[in-house]
């Protein structure tokens, strides 16, 4: 029988130092990188944390400035000024309602997005409106209840109400002092003229052909009419007498105070409760 056959040789996967010859693609021996050695014993550089904080704010400032930039666009009514995103929203919508569907796709993503936020933010402004009732009307109940003074606490729990139509925080009152006595002396300038008017109604009556109580009574409706357009909409001035009304309404100077044209009240837009 014959032996065992012999398997062929492979070559030195290193060859000799004398027959190895450097040239193309091929380096010098002690230039190459040695078998199980790490060529960056150090390893990749870290940035610090620091750098990354820098780096994304930076990165943000960018991205909210180019999208928050006014760009004059040509619109129905001549040429205005929009924010830049606006107006990428505004194309976005534009190719979804010509049948675009992946501008279809991402427009209705955007709008579920917006209206899922938009009822995350509406209910935590309904339960800071009620934890603000629960917790100041009590003490307002209980006040004039007993006819004590008002707590000095504004707005008035009252005035605090939530427009589920238009999802936002009505305030129907003053919210600080100096707003709050504006406040009370229209209310009750409108309030005396109103009766003012009332009583010269009645006296009329009873004397039809009277010459001075017609002009009168247009008079004090003119004033009346004027002071009530500076009355905020949403505000009650037939609300209750405060205690502020009370001290006035004993001064000498209500029937002075009846006739002064320098009673305003600034315009007050719907805020956000925060």
């Amino acid at each position: 029988m014959s032996g065992p056959s012999k398997q062929p040789q492979r070559p030195s996967e290193e060859p000799d130092e004398g027959t190895y010859k450097v040239g193309k693609k091929r380096p010098p021996k002690h230039t190459q990188f040695q078998k199980g050695v790490s060529g960056n014993p150090r390893g990749r550089p870290r940035h610090s944390q620091q750098s990354k904080v820098v780096s994304n704010n930076l990165l943000r400032d960018l991205i909210l400035a180019e999208a928050r930039e006014m760009i004059s666009v040509q619109a129905r009514g001549g040429r205005v000024d929009m924010p830049a995103f606006q107006i990428a929203l505004r194309r976005l919508r534009n190719d979804a309602c010509e049948g675009n569907f992946r501008a279809m796709k991402l427009f209705a993503e955007l709008v579920r997005t917006a209206e899922q936020l938009e009822r995350e933010d509406w209910g935590i402004q309904i339960d800071l409106v009620r934890q603000y009732k629960n917790e100041q009307g009590p003490q307002f109940d209980l006040a004039q209840s007993e006819g004590w003074q008002e707590p000095a606490q504004l707005p008035h729990p009252a005035h605090v109400n939530p427009c589920f139509e238009s999802k936002q925080i009505i305030l129907t009152g003053p919210v600080d002092l100096a707003e709050k006595e504006i406040w009370e002396m229209l209310k009750l300038h409108l309030r005396l003229i109103n009766d003012e008017i009332e009583k010269l109604k009645v006296a009329l009556l009873r004397a039809p052909r009277s010459r001075d109580i017609p002009p009168e009574i247009a008079r004090l409706e003119n004033r009346f009419e004027r002071l009530e357009q500076t009355v905020p909409p949403g505000w009650d001035w037939q609300e209750c007498v405060t205690d502020f009304d009370r001290r006035y309404y004993d001064s000498q100077d209500v029937q002075k105070d009846i006739g002064s044209n320098e009673l305003r009240l600034r315009p007050v837009r719907p805020r956000y409760e925060e």
